[in-house]
């Protein structure tokens, strides 16, 4: 749920960017950057949080607040209000990416980590597929800003799931 909520919107906010927003490639380029330059920069107060709180719980507050980042998108007006969304989106995902990662290392019994790990990328893949493929139906009827509220609804769901049915690891 949280993949294909995540891609319901995910292909289309450089398309927004660019179509609605009237984005250079210079503009495109440099909120890129404020993502990776903020996800940098994050990574290692997290990685502390992380071994004091448990990847369990960074992941959550992190899911609990990337839902911001969509809805943001439908009060942008000016491209360069994109690099503010994508610093604070940076952070964000810079703190769901390293928590994730320890906690599905936590989860996956080592004798069959790669098998486990195989199987997550097959199930994630077909998710943002599907995602992408229900935004692109949304999007031409409905507009950008729907399939930006939709994924954010999306996700919020997927968040309280995972806060409701996705138990801490004991050996953690």
């Amino acid at each position: 749920l949280w993949n294909f909520s995540l891609n319901i919107a995910g292909p289309f906010f450089t398309v927004y960017l660019v179509q609605n927003l009237k984005a250079t490639a210079t503009m495109v380029g440099l909120t890129s950057v404020a993502t990776s330059v903020a996800s940098m920069f994050v990574q290692r107060k997290v990685g502390a949080l992380s071994d004091r709180w448990g990847p369990r719980r960074v992941q959550l507050v992190s899911m609990l607040l990337i839902p911001i980042l969509p809805t943001c998108w439908i009060f942008i007006n000016a491209a360069w209000q994109v690099i503010v969304v994508n610093l604070l989106g940076g952070i964000l995902w810079g703190a769901f990416s390293l928590a994730s990662f320890n906690y599905l290392l936590a989860l996956f019994p080592d004798a069959q980590r790669a098998r486990y790990s195989a199987l997550y990328q097959i199930v994630v893949t077909l998710s943002l597929a599907a995602g992408a493929a229900l935004g692109s139906l949304v999007v031409t009827p409905l507009g950008y800003k729907w399939v930006f509220l939709l994924s954010a609804v999306g996700r919020v769901i997927a968040s309280l799931a995972f806060a409701r049915f996705v138990r801490p690891v004991e050996t953690m």
